[in-house]
């Protein structure tokens, strides 16, 4: 794992232009692959140019369903 290739959930959130709670979200759900160390989460850019290239419908993630 190279950290200079590395980004926070801050940085992700820039760069794919959404809020870091987003980013955390799809990080919680699998949907973003990230490495976590305690509550610190790191994301790898490449996952991040994947994570960019999926189409998305504009708006809020749907909330995932309760048990």
């Amino acid at each position: 794992m190279d950290l200079d290739q590395m980004m926070t959930t801050k940085e992700a959130a820039e760069y794919l232009e959404l809020t870091e709670q987003s980013v955390r979200l799809y990080l919680n759900r699998g949907t973003l692959k990230g490495h976590q160390f305690g509550r610190t989460w790191m994301i790898a850019l490449e996952d991040l140019q994947a994570f960019a290239a999926i189409p998305r419908p504009p708006g809020r993630p749907p909330k995932l369903a309760q048990n």
